[in-house]
């Protein structure tokens, strides 16, 4: 006979064995992100120079002035690490912030008393939303852990309760020093104002802190030029950065089943719980309407839906639908959570997830030059490189001062907008590729073996080939008489730092 008591408890178990190792699989992937690599460089500049620079000295193209990095504070935060651990540190710091984001969901679905039920049949899809995300260690995870405190002070703010607002300030200070996601304050702010207004609750106080916080962004090296770079960063185009067009360009079959289901818990939980009841609806209606035509949003539209619909579903008969099939199933369930948590857990280990990785090919979406950069630091190869956007930042890290870049990952942080057109037009081999490599006049070229330009290049006159491997090619003037270089067989993974 089942004990139908100690069942439960195993299948509790189970269950929040299998959501937790699902949150770390959707989260890993320890490659360092291209960002990183020119916040360190910053860093590391600005504490030879005494201070944060104001011009760039990482190019030999034509750059902005001032040079607003934005995510400057990432950089102080990284940097120190990686001097003291080694890749050690960066995967530490990214673990923190992961898992300090897990908790704080934690803590708010337990504080709404949305059973474990519910989230098992809901948080997996908000992690999946949530998983493009956490791909690398990108600053905008500090994004994420800063909205997900926001709504945990709404919460306290609708009990009644204004001491989160102690809290929100010097925090709201820190989010402008670390990512240019500090914007979304004033989005989540203004639309949280708005559902109180709706509901005739006091708002005054949010728009007071608005004010504030507005006032506040001064308060970063750069001052008051934050402001026009933002203004120019959230208004200028970017065709060729996909994750900032519209959702229709990532539309594959695993996006449109996770974004439906969502929508249809979404729709289901508006017509079944009245909007006054409905915590951050309107919130949740907003982002959603932006990730149409700002895929980014898509993971903010996830964190928003997380403290929004499990807790909205709690409330309506699909929340028995969900109960009856715990209670009716129980031995199909564990064995389902017992098998998806051995699954997961091994992939968690099979994954290295303490260690970075520099890959170098693929199959990783996120790899670098590695053997190239080796080729240029071993012949103390110094010049002008052409190098695409990708790789830039790694570059700039690794062999800056004698390579100076045409371009990284700063993007309109510090070039004009039409460098990053023209590097496209280079490498993509348009018309224009002869012109533009007169105009700046680079003495290398770096090229992906994807690059159309490269077989260009190799009939080009004055131009040799000094390196290749799987991944990379590097050409050089002839004048500059540096030794042939062909790697055959995999690549080794770069070392940090």
């Amino acid at each position: 006979m089942i004990n139908f008591t100690n069942s439960n408890r195993i299948l509790s178990a189970l269950a929040s064995l299998f959501l937790t190792s699902f949150y770390v699989v959707m989260t890993i992937r320890p490659t360092i992100d291209l960002d990183m690599w020119h916040q360190m460089a910053l860093i590391r500049e600005a504490f030879e120079l005494g201070k944060i620079p104001y011009s760039d000295c990482f190019a030999f193209t034509p750059t902005v002035y001032p040079v607003v990095h934005h995510e400057w504070g990432c950089g102080l935060v990284a940097y120190p690490l990686m001097l003291l651990m080694g890749g050690t540190g960066i995967v530490v710091l990214k673990y923190g912030l992961v898992f300090t984001l897990g908790w704080i969901l934690y803590q708010y679905l337990r504080k709404q008393k949305v059973s474990l039920i519910t989230s098992l049949f809901t948080l997996p899809i908000s992690m999946l939303m949530l998983s493009a995300g956490f791909s690398t260690v990108r600053g905008q995870i500090y994004s994420f852990l800063f909205a997900a405190l926001c709504l945990w002070f709404f919460l306290q703010d609708r009990e009644g309760s204004r001491r989160w607002i102690k809290w929100f300030i010097p925090l709201f200070l820190l989010w402008v020093n670390l990512h240019g996601g500090f914007i979304l304050a004033f989005f989540f702010l203004g639309a949280y104002g708005f559902e109180q207004w709706m509901r005739k609750q006091p708002c005054r106080h949010l728009l007071v802190l608005m004010v504030m916080c507005a006032g506040l962004i001064v308060v970063n090296p750069y001052g008051y030029h934050m402001y026009p770079y933002m203004w120019h960063a959230l208004t200028m185009p970017r065709p060729l950065i996909q994750e900032w067009g519209p959702i229709w360009i990532h539309l594959d079959w695993p996006v449109v089943l996770i974004l439906g289901t969502s929508l249809l818990l979404l729709l289901y939980a508006y017509w079944k719980t009245p909007w006054r009841e409905l915590e951050h609806g309107w919130m949740l209606l907003f982002l959603l309407i932006g990730t149409i035509f700002v895929f980014r949003l898509l993971f903010f539209y996830a964190i928003v839906w997380t403290y929004t619909i499990p807790a909205a579903l709690s409330r309506t008969p699909l929340n028995q639908v969900f109960r009856n099939i715990w209670k009716e199933f129980p031995i199909v369930l564990m064995a389902l959570f017992s098998i998806a948590s051995v699954f997961y857990v091994g992939k968690i280990v099979f994954s290295k997830p303490w260690h970075l990785e520099v890959t170098a090919q693929p199959p990783s979406k996120l790899y670098y030059p590695v053997g190239a950069v080796e080729y240029l630091k071993v012949n103390a190869v110094e010049g002008d490189l052409f190098v695409s956007f990708n790789w830039g930042s790694y570059v700039m890290w690794k062999l800056h001062p004698k390579i100076k870049i045409s371009l990284d990952s700063r993007y309109e942080a510090a070039y004009p907008p039409s460098m990053m057109d023209e590097m496209h037009d280079f490498y993509k081999a348009n018309p224009s590729w002869k012109e533009i490599l007169k105009k700046y006049n680079p003495t290398l070229i770096l090229v992906n073996k994807s690059d159309k330009i490269q077989k260009e290049l190799d009939a080009l006159f004055g131009w040799e080939k000094v390196y290749q491997d799987n991944q990379s090619a590097l050409y050089a003037w002839e004048f500059l008489h540096l030794p042939s270089c062909i790697k055959i067989g995999p690549l080794d993974e770069g070392v940090i730092p």
